[in-house]
């Protein structure tokens, strides 16, 4: 699994870096990144995170089921509920072990207050295995720049042959399982 994942990573840094044979973007994904709806703190964040490569490249679309996992303040959930529709569904994830660090309290909150209107997600807690279960199968499972915490004190130490198998056990035949996430060079200090 580790060179699966190490190609679909490789394979979007080729699309975020705007190479030839980047995916080109749908007109809803392209609708959803340019939604002047969006936070301005979202918007600024656009030009590092590259949302509507990434979501091209995740193959997201209307009428889909998707996780969410270490949603944050819903900076992908915002994007990825506008994309999957009415007809879709996104869980937002937070796993409690994230409840000790002030910054994530303080995006639970945004991202709850901004669901009130958007019926299309629910923001689920638990602990970092048990909230990788939902009542639907998925058609994606979508985790950023979070996969590396499971590894340590930030969300786990987490069973991480539990947690893929547990990803895997979700989705639907077909569906995608997209780690979107970076590594620190040997002997770099931790910077949180």
């Amino acid at each position: 699994m580790r060179s699966l994942l190490s190609f679909g990573i490789l394979l979007l840094c080729t699309a975020a870096s705007g190479a030839a044979d980047a995916p080109s973007v749908p007109a809803d994904i392209a609708a959803a990144v340019s939604d002047a709806s969006r936070p301005a703190s979202d918007r600024d964040r656009d030009a590092n995170r590259k949302p509507a490569q990434t979501l091209a490249f995740a193959g997201v679309k209307a009428g889909d089921v998707v996780a969410d996992y270490a949603a944050g303040a819903g900076y992908f959930t915002r994007l990825l509920a506008r994309v999957v529709g009415p007809q879709g569904h996104v869980y937002a994830v937070v796993p409690s072990s994230l409840f000790v660090y002030p910054n994530i309290v303080k995006g639970i909150g945004e991202i709850e207050t901004w669901t009130v209107d958007h019926p299309n997600v629910t923001v689920t807690f638990a602990s970092a295995l048990d909230a990788v279960r939902f009542p639907d199968k998925l058609d994606l499972f979508f985790i950023a720049q979070n996969y590396h915490d499971l590894h340590d004190k930030f969300m786990g130490p987490v069973d991480m042959a539990a947690f893929n198998a547990a990803v895997f056990a979700a989705l639907k035949p077909g569906g995608i399982y997209l780690v979107l996430d970076h590594v620190a060079a040997r002997g770099a200090p931790a910077d949180r």
